[in-house]
């Protein structure tokens, strides 16, 4: 495993247990005995100290093993299944935001002639084709993790 990968993986293995706890940043830190900001540091991505991923396995409970551990220790979702999933979210989010706004455009310049349903309808089905790709590469599409 490089660095690289490891304060990755210390990155979204803290966030994720924190967050699984209910905890802040600042709770966290409490909990540890780190200053706030250094639970920021590390949680975009620093690579933490010896003694501060001590504290943080010792407020988490957990070993310093599974704070570096790749696979993530709360969350059992494939990361690129996530990755996925969250490229389809910004299709959909992109299509929920441009497509009224098409709409509006189309009856302010030239409510005559309605043309935005052949700028919709492939993006209808750009979305659709999206989501049965998700299908069949990964065997389920679950738009909200």
């Amino acid at each position: 495993m490089s660095g690289e990968e490891s304060k990755g993986g210390i990155a979204m293995n803290v966030r994720q247990m924190r967050e699984s706890r209910g905890w802040s940043q600042e709770d966290l830190a409490a909990a540890a005995g780190l200053s706030a900001r250094t639970v920021q540091r590390i949680e975009r991505g620093q690579v933490p100290r010896g003694d501060s991923l001590q504290s943080l396995a010792a407020a988490f409970e957990t070993s310093v093993k599974d704070l570096r551990s790749e696979q993530r220790v709360d969350a059992g979702l494939d990361p690129d299944y996530v990755k996925a999933i969250k490229g389809l979210q910004m299709h959909l989010v992109s299509f929920a935001v441009c497509s009224p706004a098409l709409c509006l455009f189309n009856l302010l310049v030239t409510p005559e002639q309605i043309w935005v349903q052949w700028a919709v309808l492939p993006w209808v089905l750009g979305v659709a084709l999206h989501m049965l790709m998700l299908r069949i590469q990964f065997g389920k599409v679950q738009v909200f993790l």
